[in-house]
């Protein structure tokens, strides 16, 4: 079989399976975070330090990436990031023995309180 035949089958038969929307997704809808809540845990760190040097600007300090950490006046920041888990608790997992002086743990909500 060819790709294009296989490619054109499965074009067809996305209408017989349509998207379920689990109540998770539902409740995430309409969230700033909801667009990178099923990214890799590896994109979803590199979006928490993006955020992580967004915050600090808006501090006032100078921050720099530096591999996988930031740095801001010598001083290296461990970012973690985690959504909120259904239980309304925040998890931030695989801290590793590496060097660094703090730790920034960055939760995002599924939407702001009114």
């Amino acid at each position: 079989m060819s790709f294009q035949l296989l490619s054109a089958r499965s074009k067809a038969l996305s209408s017989n399976y349509p998207e379920v929307k689990t109540p998770e997704d539902e409740a995430w809808e309409g969230s700033p975070f909801d667009w990178f809540r099923k990214k890799p845990s590896a994109t979803k760190g590199r979006i928490g330090r993006d955020l992580a040097l967004c915050l600090l600007d808006a501090a006032g300090f100078s921050a720099s990436r530096k591999g996988v950490e930031l740095e801001v006046n010598g001083i290296t920041i461990r970012v973690k990031t985690s959504l909120i888990w259904g239980a309304g608790e925040f998890m931030f997992e695989q801290f590793r023995d590496t060097d660094f002086d703090f730790a920034l743990c960055l939760g995002c909500v599924i939407k702001l309180a009114k």
